[in-house]
């Protein structure tokens, strides 16, 4: 058995990806772990991280845990390769998985075959919800290595298992650079040592694809452009190398352009992609006669700090004021409990009863029931601050009947039907509903209907688990007296070429179409509704919808009202 170091360099980890990648590792199949060492590099002191490792792994396995201060990834790997003391040095970043035959089949390889010092793998593109994306996976003939390299960096770091003597032996990584620093490497050796790489032609790893920010896309293109500059000689040259190379190079300096002009953020504005926003997809544990994963999955909610000592519920700026948002710890608290049925981890059943126990603190309570206000105005729907929300209701009663759940702590529960009677008052009596309590308002003002769509489904939802909690049919027929209502209005929000994000008249500074965003978000709400109802007209419009979000001139047409309209709102507003 060959020795081997499985290299790890830890940097701001997230939590559930962790553990699955630690999983993949002792899940490995006929590996002899006594031969086998596990080299943790945490940049930066993470308490709570390193109990999680030394209670995670099996006592028998040899885990070697250390630090470094702050100093970036590169310098964590180079730090934890100086540690290894394996023949081979087996790389995994924190956030990729290995198939369970990985290691035995690239070490039967290299038993094999003891003249290769460096073997990669063939692996597969998963998106934040793990959703395959796409395989990469080629055959290449170790001769053509070094000029198939030149043209793209088809070894991805978790597939490498590498010499560890010969990698040290050229330095390791090139620390001047902290994005691609293994592209660098691959070409640093292959230059130096042109014969002794090699491919498995076999998908062993899940990579999680992630969209790089330009800042971080610029570094990589720059490092790429440098690597394919170390592997140029007569044999590498090609003429879609070449091409390769000025695309990355040109690509770098445009991003670079686009920084200085700061582009991204206009982007980042129209397209709402943000944390108070962001990535959209249904739970996959979402099920439709269980309280179990919420309709949306809203893991990506939960911002992990390096110091796991407090709970983290991201704020946003209002003005010269620091706010902490009801809605945005209700949606925290449902991607932390959509962490823990995933996990099972009780850090995460932990933190989801923290962020329950904090909505009880920030909620008031009058003689209806128990209820939030938003601490900021909304001028767009004409609300003066602390207002009440449907939308806050509903998702409250979504996290009380979970923390119920899993606590069996029966004040949770008693706390959801408070949060409910307020979701089910009349706007008149201080509540979030309208005609006859099945359409509940986002943005309630006594004078004027504004019902927003995405708020209103978010606002029913919850009346079905209910319904699920606590096995009263009051709250399915109500549920389906709310989807009767929906049906007869849902015309209201369609624009014949997109959806409607509301029935608020058109303006000047406002434009009722939905932004891409929430259309895509209408599309998912009516899909899980769909499942629960079976009702054709929901469908209906869902596939239409989702039709017409492909089309390139709808979604153009809707950019340029919505960004005409938010000029018009900025200059309005001075």
């Amino acid at each position: 058995m060959i020795r081997l170091s499985i290299l790890m360099a830890i940097y701001k980890p997230s939590m559930h990806l962790l553990h699955k990648c630690f999983k993949s590792i002792i899940s490995q199949k006929n590996i002899n772990f006594d031969e086998v060492e596990i080299v943790l590099v945490f940049d930066g002191k993470n308490t709570f991280v390193e109990k999680f490792c030394i209670d995670f792994f099996p006592k028998n396995l040899k885990v070697k845990i250390f630090f470094q201060d702050n100093s970036g990834l590169t310098k964590a790997l180079n730090y934890g390769l100086s540690k290894c003391e394996g023949k081979y040095v087996a790389r995994i970043d924190c956030d990729d998985e290995w198939h369970e035959d990985k290691l035995s089949l690239q070490l039967d390889y290299l038993n094999h075959n003891s003249e290769v010092y460096l073997l990669g793998t063939g692996w597969q593109n998963i998106d934040q919800f793990e959703n395959k994306i796409n395989k990469v996976n080629r055959i290449i003939h170790s001769n053509e290595i070094k000029k198939e390299l030149f043209i793209y960096n088809f070894f991805n770091h978790s597939s490498i298992i590498f010499d560890r003597k010969i990698v040290k032996d050229i330095g390791g990584y090139d620390e001047r650079f902290t994005y691609a620093q293994d592209y660098i490497l691959w070409s640093n050796l292959l230059r130096k040592k042109p014969n002794g790489a090699a491919l498995l032609d076999k998908v062993l790893v899940n990579r999680q694809h992630i969209r790089s920010s330009f800042n971080k896309k610029s570094k990589q293109l720059w490092a790429s452009c440098v690597a394919r500059l170390n592997l140029l000689d007569i044999e590498t040259i090609s003429l879609i190398g070449i091409k390769n190379l000025f695309k990355s190079y040109l690509g770098y300096v445009f991003l670079q352009l686009l920084q200085i002009i700061k582009i991204e953020t206009l982007f980042n504005t129209i397209s709402q992609n943000d944390y108070f926003h962001g990535p959209l997809s249904k739970s996959d544990h979402f099920k439709k006669n269980k309280l179990y994963g919420y309709m949306r999955d809203f893991r990506l909610k939960f911002i992990e700090e390096k110091n796991y000592d407090g709970l983290y519920i991201q704020k946003f700026k209002n003005g010269n004021q620091i706010l902490l948002h009801p809605i945005t710890v209700c949606q925290t608290g449902l991607g932390i409990y959509e962490l823990y049925i995933r996990s099972k981890l009780p850090f995460y059943k932990e933190k989801f009863l923290e962020v329950a126990e904090l909505l009880v603190d920030l909620s008031k309570k009058d003689n209806q029931g128990i209820y939030w206000e938003v601490p900021m105005n909304f001028k767009l729907f004409n609300l003066d601050e602390n207002f009440r929300s449907g939308l806050i209701q509903g998702q409250a009663i979504s996290v009380f009947l979970r923390a119920y759940e899993i606590s069996k702590e029966e004040k949770f529960k008693e706390l959801a039907l408070e949060a409910f009677n307020i979701l089910n008052e009349n706007v008149e009596n201080g509540g979030c509903s309208r005609k006859n309590k099945t359409v509940f308002e986002e943005y309630p003002k006594i004078d004027k209907i504004q019902t927003v769509l995405n708020g209103l489904i978010y606002s029913i939802f919850p009346i079905y688990e209910l319904y699920i909690s606590t096995n009263n049919e009051k709250y399915l027929i109500h549920f389906n007296r709310c989807i009767e209502s929906l049906e007869q209005d849902l015309s209201m929000y369609d624009a014949g070429y997109w959806s409607r994000y509301s029935v608020k008249n058109n303006s000047l500074i406002y434009n009722n179409l939905a932004s891409p965003y929430y259309h895509k978000e209408h599309i998912l709400q009516l899909e899980v509704l769909y499942e629960l109802t079976g009702s054709e007209l929901l469908n209906n419009y869902r596939k239409k919808w989702a039709k017409q979000k492909n089309k390139k001139i709808n979604l153009a047409y809707v950019i340029f009202f919505k960004s005409l309209s938010r000029i018009f709102q900025k200059i309005l507003s001075r």
